[in-house]
């Protein structure tokens, strides 16, 4: 037997809404502590050698802290200014050693 179309649409309404509050529940569960997949990304600019292994440490527990996901690092210098003592020189074994850090 054939159900009329105006109770089969009430049914399916029924269902969606009592599926709601479930897909509501995970939704506000997706926004309090989101999947990986779903946190921001930024970029990470690492300028003229200006880094130092604490540096770098605090960066990404920082990042961490306020829910970055991830990041693209970028090494690039267009002549900034030097403000650490030690600047670490692109793919230098300092420098490789720093970003290695980094990835740990």
């Amino acid at each position: 037997m054939r159900l009329p179309t105006a109770i089969s649409g009430w049914m399916f309404g029924l269902a969606i809404f009592a599926s709601s509050g479930c897909a509501q529940m995970d939704l506000a569960r997706g926004f309090d502590d989101p999947p990986a997949a779903a946190k921001p990304h930024t970029w990470w600019h690492w300028m003229n050698g200006n880094v130092t292994r604490e540096g770098i440490t605090a960066d990404l527990e920082w990042m961490k802290r306020v829910g970055i996901g991830g990041m693209q690092m970028f090494d690039g210098s267009l002549g900034t200014p030097r403000f650490v003592d030690d600047r670490l020189v692109w793919m230098t074994p300092d420098w490789k050693a720093a970003f290695r850090h980094a990835a740990r």
